[in-house]
C-alpha cells in the first residue's frame, strides 16, 4: 500500500510539471555551458601526452613549466613535439584587469616582458643578404646587429670582464633571420653562461647569475610601486 502511494505521488509531480509548460511544448533539459578551452600553454610531447601550464623560462636544453602555483616542472626540449602558447604572461595581469597602459606591454616571448615597440623590432628581419661574423667579439657582433634594427643592446659589466677568448663568436646570419632568433636561440647555444634580460625598450646581455639579480630587483621595484585604486 505504501509503495503504491509513493508511485502515485511521483506521477502527480510529473503531471504537474507537464501541465505547467506551454501547450504543445516538450520538456527540454538544458545542459550548462562548459568552457573546455585549455587554460595555459599546451605542451604536446613526442609520446602523445600533453601538459598544460605556463612556460616561465626556456634555454637550449629545457623548458621550465609552472604546472601549479609554486610548482615548476623542468622538461627537456628533446621530449617536446610542439607548444601552443596562450596570450597570458606569468605574473602579469589578464586583459581587462589592468589600466590603460597595459596594452603597451607584450607577452609574446613566454616568461619575459618587453615593450610592444621592442617586440616589433626583435621580429624584424636582420638582413636580406647573408651575414658572416668570423671569430668576432660578442660585443662587436651585437653592436652591429643592434645598429641595423635600431635596438638598444647593453652589454653588462660581468660580460665585459670575461676573457676576450670567451667572447669569440662565429655567427652566420642567413637571409630572413630575425633578431629574436639570434638572442633566444643562437646566443644561449653558443654562450651557455649568458642570458638576455629585457628591460622595457632595452636588451641587456649579462651572465646568468647577474640576470637573476636583475630580475629580482625588477620584481622588488614592481612590488614596491604604489597601487592606483580607481574610485
Amino acid at each position: 500500500m505504501r509503495r503504491s502511494l509513493l508511485v502515485l505521488a511521483f506521477l502527480l509531480v510529473v503531471a504537474s510539471l507537464c501541465m505547467a509548460q506551454e501547450p504543445g511544448g516538450t520538456p527540454v533539459l538544458e545542459a550548462p555551458e562548459v568552457d573546455l578551452t585549455p587554460k595555459g600553454d599546451v605542451i604536446s610531447l613526442k609520446n602523445g601526452n600533453q601538459i598544460i601550464g605556463q612556460v616561465v623560462r626556456s634555454d637550449p636544453e629545457k623548458y621550465d613549466i609552472e604546472v601549479a602555483a609554486g610548482i615548476v616542472l623542468e622538461l627537456p626540449r628533446k621530449q617536446v613535439e610542439n607548444i601552443v602558447f596562450d596570450d597570458f604572461e606569468p605574473g602579469a595581469v589578464r586583459s581587462g584587469d589592468a589600466g590603460e597602459g597595459a596594452a603597451d606591454e607584450s607577452s609574446l616571448i613566454p616568461g619575459k616582458k618587453l615593450s610592444r615597440e621592442l617586440h616589433d623590432k626583435l621580429n624584424k628581419v636582420i638582413s636580406e643578404e647573408p651575414l658572416r661574423f668570423e671569430r668576432q667579439d660578442l660585443m662587436a657582433v651585437l653592436k652591429d646587429l643592434g645598429k641595423r634594427l635600431n635596438i638598444n643592446i647593453v652589454i653588462d659589466k660581468p660580460v665585459k670582464k670575461l676573457e676576450s677568448e670567451k667572447r669569440v663568436w662565429d655567427l652566420s646570419v642567413e637571409p630572413g633571420t630575425k633578431m629574436l632568433a639570434v638572442l633566444e636561440e643562437r646566443l644561449p647555444k653558443r654562450f651557455k653562461n649568458l642570458e638576455v634580460v629585457y628591460l622595457g625598450n632595452k636588451v641587456v646581455v649579462t651572465t646568468r647569475e647577474a640576470a637573476e639579480k636583475l630580475k629580482a630587483e625588477r620584481a622588488d621595484s614592481s612590488a614596491e610601486a604604489p597601487k592606483v585604486v580607481a574610485e
